[in-house]
């Protein structure tokens, strides 16, 4: 009799562990669906509207065009914001301030010109982040204070991109402001 109790303990902690499997797999299906495509301009006219609407691990889709806009990633994560092609898709700003930037924010940028963030003296550039982990990739940079700025704890991937004819610096890092 002993043998068979703890044979029926074995059957449902394996029983158990198979449920746990199972839950686990379930809520990583969940959360893998949960993430979903936001297409720019069809779902909302702008980048901007598009990222506020977005939940952490969504994929902005930006039709070609040109976007006269700054636009800004706070306090999300894993948020892709994708171009078609750099020729021919341009995120144009709006002469002050930062073109893109990501605070406290994690995702990647690819696919885009981006261009006038101003050329005044002050630290506005194409791409800043501040306290953010950004892949930027096959992107132009082009015609900004400076091309990018990494501020305040940030890691930042830079793959294939074209950075030419920026007023400053190309890239630099500080530990300043990060108000971006």
């Amino acid at each position: 009799m002993n043998i068979t109790i703890k044979h029926t303990l074995t059957n449902i902690q394996k029983f158990n562990s198979k449920i746990v499997l199972v839950l686990v797999a379930c809520f990583s299906i969940a959360f893998s669906l949960h993430a979903k495509v936001i297409h720019v301009p069809s779902d909302f006219t702008s980048i901007q509207s598009a990222i506020d609407t977005a939940d952490n691990g969504d994929s902005i889709v930006v039709a070609p065009g040109v976007y006269n806009e700054n636009i800004k990633v706070m306090h999300k994560y894993n948020i892709s914001i994708i171009g078609l092609d750099a020729d021919v898709t341009t995120i144009m700003g709006l002469g002050t301030f930062h073109v893109v930037s990501f605070n406290v924010a994690s995702g990647e940028i690819s696919g885009f010109t981006i261009k006038n963030s101003g050329n005044t003296m002050g630290y506005h550039s194409g791409v800043f982040t501040s306290q953010a982990t950004v892949t930027i990739k096959n992107n132009i940079i082009t015609e900004n204070n400076q091309a990018m700025s990494l501020s305040s704890l940030s890691s930042i991937i830079v793959e294939r991109n074209k950075i030419f004819n920026n007023y400053a610096w190309h890239i630099i890092e500080s530990q300043g402001s990060t108000d971006g």
